[in-house]
This record gives structure tokens, C-alpha cells and sequence, in this order.
């Protein structure tokens, strides 16, 4: 969904164990450079992120993002999965700050995410401090809806040595977090001469 985010999963063991309708895509795991998944409070998968070229990107997606932004040419891409649908997310390099956007599949936008300064979202930050003193930001993201409302900040931080990321809603309130972590992925591969594992 957003700037690389480092958490992943054993998605053979933890997937198959949550019964869930929101399942790992085998044939897109295989060609992802990297997949992240979140999970919610009682261990079920609430998205999967497939980090796959910018050219696996549908065209009306790829047309949807040069009408928002003719001059910026995207540099990554994900493919988000969620049990209420699934959204293309394209990313840009614009003067040295994020620009995240994610699509539906017909190209329509679902949300913006705009990389700013920290000093920009000074009642996030307070915010912020109240409810992780001492907390370390790395990145904070300026999110818009699909018709370019503000709705609020995504912070990314460190605080006692643990990365986390929270969302806040316009009026600074904390709406949710979580805690980034690295973990391993395995996915079947082809083996010439043999069938893949199931």
C-alpha cells in the first residue's frame, strides 16, 4: 500500500491457519519482488501487498496516473489485496518526496498519499507524543481520498526500538496502528522436471 514497508509472512502456515476469504495469490506471489501482508488483532490477514513492476500494471491504471500527473513518470508498483477488493498502487519520486496513489481496477482513484515535512502536520505530531513519547518520525504522508479530500496523516516511527506506523484521522486522533517487522515468505517454485509442492 504504501513506501516499502518491510512486514511479511510465512503465508503457507499463517494464511492456511486463518480462516479467511482474503488468501495469497500463488501465481502473483512467484513473480512479486516482495510481499508485505497486515493482520488484525486476532491473526487474520486484512491485505496482501505484491510488489511487482510497473509494467504488470493494467493500462487504465497506467492512463488513470498520467492524467493525475503527466510530468511524473512511476517508479514502483503494488498490487493490494483486501477482503473488500483490490487496488493498484503506483509510486513517484516528486522533488524528493513520496507520491503514493492507489487505483481501483477501473482506474478511478482510491486514495493519495503525499509524502510532506513533518512540520507540516504539527497537531499529528502532538498527537503523536502524547500517545508514543519520545517516538522517532521517519516519514509522515498527507492521504486524500479518491476526489482529493484530506482525511488524515499516516506516521511512520520508531519508538522503543520497534518501527510503527499509525493513522490518524483529521482531527488528529489516532484511528489505528501497527508495528512493522521483517519475517520470511515461501512460495512454491517450478522445479524443471517436477511438480511444484503443494
Amino acid at each position: 500500500m504504501l513506501k516499502s514497508m518491510p512486514t511479511v509472512f510465512a503465508a503457507s502456515v499463517l494464511l492456511a491457519a486463518c480462516q479467511t476469504p482474503l488468501m495469497l495469490d500463488d501465481a502473483r506471489a512467484r513473480r512479486a519482488t516482495k510481499v508485505e501482508a497486515q493482520f488484525d488483532a486476532d491473526g487474520r490477514p486484512v491485505e496482501i501487498e505484491y510488489h511487482v513492476l510497473v509494467e504488470e500494471v493494467p493500462q487504465v491504471v497506467l492512463d488513470a496516473w498520467k492524467r493525475l500527473y503527466p510530468q511524473l513518470t512511476p517508479t514502483a508498483a503494488e498490487f493490494e489485496q483486501r477482503a473488500d477488493g483490490v487496488t493498484w498502487e503506483l509510486i513517484a519520486d516528486e522533488n524528493g518526496r513520496a507520491r503514493n496513489v492507489m487505483f481501483r481496477p477501473d482506474g478511478s482513484v482510491h486514495l493519495i498519499e503525499i509524502e510532506i515535512p513533518a512540520s507540516d502536520a504539527p497537531a499529528t505530531l502532538a498527537a503523536l507524543e502524547r500517545t508514543w513519547p519520545g517516538a522517532k518520525v521517519t516519514e509522515v504522508l498527507r492521504v486524500r481520498d479518491g476526489s482529493s479530500t484530506p482525511i488524515g496523516h499516516q506516521v511512520e516511527f520508531e519508538h522503543e526500538g520497534r518501527a510503527l506506523k499509525a493513522w490518524f484521522d483529521e482531527d488528529s486522533r489516532v484511528l489505528w496502528a501497527v508495528r512493522e517487522m521483517p519475517a520470511e515468505v515461501e512460495v512454491p517454485v517450478d522445479v524443471p522436471g517436477r511438480t511444484a509442492p503443494r
